[in-house]
């Protein structure tokens, strides 16, 4: 489960890179899935 969201993370951040001007939407997207990561993370 954590590795699939560390994945995702970096794909979020390769696609920012690529589309700058989506790139405060993918910042959003990010903190969401860091703050998901941290939740799971406690809940064990």
């Amino acid at each position: 489960m954590q590795q699939d969201l560390m994945c995702l993370i970096d794909m979020v951040e390769v696609v920012s890179q690529r589309y700058p001007r989506y790139r405060k939407y993918f910042m959003v997207m990010n903190r969401a899935l860091v703050r998901m990561m941290y939740q799971s993370e406690g809940g064990k």
